[in-house]
């Protein structure tokens, strides 16, 4: 208990450090397992490339909107005891709005256009991802929705590290599917 205790404390020191080396680690060993899907030789460009993405999502979105905004939109304590209510909204906020309109739109223009490159730009990667989103979204719920409970029922200074931990087995299955949908 003493060590959580300690890691949580220099999790809270150290927001940017702590956000960045959780990014890093989730595009790194998220884009490996992706490109075990490959009979390609590894490609550490990618990876790289990958790692960049996922530092972006961190701290626009896991840090941003879920440690801050949905923090004070959606208090975890409420009088006094933990507010299951805002967890769940916090939860329908994230897979309604903030994954559909944001992540997927994002990395399907990452993925299309700057590591597959392929024509068309944004607007095609928007199309892909409308054409490629009744999959894709039914996935993120499914495994999104209850691990949600848990980032959204964790103090905020923490959910940076644990949607890192938990997206890397989600980046994992995404990359999956994708992979499966071309």
């Amino acid at each position: 208990m003493q060590a959580a205790r300690a890691f949580s404390e220099l999790i809270r020191r150290r927001p940017y450090a702590s956000t960045t080396g959780a990014a890093l680690a989730r595009g790194a060993i998220g884009d490996s397992l992706a490109q075990t899907q490959s009979d390609d030789p590894w490609d550490p460009k990618r990876c790289a490339t990958y790692m960049l993405f996922t530092t972006g999502v961190a701290f626009a979105i896991d840090k941003y909107v879920y440690s801050h905004l949905f923090a004070r939109w959606f208090p975890l304590r409420v009088a006094g005891a933990t507010s299951y209510t805002n967890a769940f909204r916090a939860n329908l906020a994230d897979n309604l709005v903030v994954t559909p309109l944001a992540y997927f739109p994002a990395f399907y223009a990452f993925k299309d256009v700057f590591m597959d490159k392929k024509p068309g730009g944004v607007d095609a990667a928007l199309h892909h991802y409308a054409a490629d989103s009744p999959t894709q979204l039914s996935t993120t719920w499914m495994f999104w929705v209850p691990a949600n409970m848990l980032v959204f029922t964790s103090p905020p200074h923490l959910r940076v590290v644990l949607v890192s931990a938990v997206g890397t087995a989600y980046i994992a299955v995404l990359s999956l599917v994708t992979h499966w949908l071309e």
